[in-house]
């Protein structure tokens, strides 16, 4: 029952080859990605802890995609202004907390990979089971999909 991760690159780029006319492409998963690689800066432990975060949010709704309400080109303007993930009704203030210091504008301000650890190691140790998700329902992938801007740019299949 533990969930290792790693290689937050998939959140960045990932390369795609059209079947038909085996064209090769990128798509970015621009709603998982931190404000400074929107705006074009390099990769860093930082933006992986942002994109961690994004990660935590989804675990929390139990899939809900990040931003749901904005276009993937809309969400550097909406970070810009100060605006941030709103706290899922399922979320404890302690989880959102994390998720918050994952998401902090200025990379400097976030959580170190090695804060983070100890902070989730720490909630874990606090919470002692008491909690569980569960699934209201089924997660609807053509809507998750959409609302996490895969439509906006590409094409998808569902398999």
């Amino acid at each position: 029952m533990t969930a290792k991760l790693w290689g937050f690159g998939s959140a960045y780029r990932r390369r795609t080859q059209a079947v038909s006319l085996g064209e090769v492409g990128d798509i970015e998963m621009r709603k998982w990605q931190a404000p400074e690689v929107l705006g074009g800066k390099a990769v860093s432990q930082s933006s992986d802890v942002w994109s961690f975060g994004i990660l935590l949010y989804e675990m929390v709704t139990l899939g809900d995609p990040p931003f749901a309400e904005y276009r993937a080109t809309e969400l550097l303007q909406y970070l810009q202004r100060g605006k941030h993930l709103k706290r899922p009704t399922t979320c404890s203030n302690s989880l959102y907390s994390i998720i918050m210091n994952c998401s902090h504008w200025r990379p400097e301000q976030r959580l170190s990979t090695s804060e983070l650890i100890r902070t989730l190691q720490s909630g874990e140790k606090s919470a002692n089971g008491r909690k569980v998700l569960k699934v209201a329902q089924p997660l609807d992938i053509e809507k998750y999909l959409r609302e996490a801007g895969y439509g906006e740019a590409y094409n998808y299949a569902v398999l």
